[in-house]
C-alpha cells in the first residue's frame, strides 16, 4: 500500500496492558500524533489478546502495543504464543515498557514481529516513527504537506 492510501486509513491498534493509566496515556498520545482515525481495542493481559487474535471475525490489529509485565500472560509469553501459533510475522508489535533494561530490549527485538521497543510513557515523536515504520512515507505527513503548500 502506498502512503496516500494509508493517509486517513483507520488504524486498528490493540493495546495489551493491565495498567489503565498507561492505556489512557497511550491512547491520548497516539490520537495527538496521527492524522489517521484510530480504533483502539484494549486487553488487560496477553492471554485475552491471543484468544481474540485466534477467533475468526475479530477485527485484526494493524499494530499491537504490548506491555511486558502483566498478570496471566506477560508480554514475552504472548510473543512466544504468537510464534507457536504460526502468527509471528502477521502482526507488528511495539513493546512498551517502563523498564528499559538492555536484556529486555535485546530479548524483545529477537522476535521477528517486534518492530520497536519504547519506554513508557509514549511520546508523539515515538508514535510518528512507529507509523513511519509500518506505513512508510513522510515522518509528519500533516506538517510535510503544509510545508509543501507554500
Amino acid at each position: 500500500m502506498n502512503t496516500e492510501q494509508n493517509l486517513h486509513k483507520t488504524l486498528n491498534i490493540w493495546i495489551v496492558d493491565d495498567d489503565k493509566l498507561n492505556v489512557f496515556i497511550s491512547k491520548k498520545i497516539w490520537q495527538r500524533a496521527t492524522i489517521n482515525p484510530i480504533n483502539f481495542i484494549e486487553f488487560e493481559d496477553g492471554s485475552t489478546a491471543l484468544n481474540a487474535l485466534l477467533e475468526s471475525g475479530t477485527v485484526k490489529p494493524d499494530l499491537i502495543l504490548l506491555d511486558l509485565f502483566m498478570p496471566v500472560m506477560n508480554g514475552f509469553e504472548f510473543l512466544d504464543a504468537l510464534k507457536e501459533a504460526g502468527l509471528p510475522d502477521q502482526y507488528p508489535v511495539v513493546v512498551a515498557s517502563a523498564l528499559d533494561r538492555k536484556s529486555e530490549i535485546a530479548r524483545a527485538k529477537s522476535y521477528p514481529n517486534v518492530i520497536s521497543f519504547v519506554s513508557k510513557p509514549l511520546t508523539v515523536l515515538q508514535v510518528s516513527f512507529i507509523e513511519r515504520q509500518i506505513f512508510g512515507g513522510e515522518l509528519f505527513p500533516s506538517m510535510d504537506k503544509a510545508a509543501n503548500s507554500f
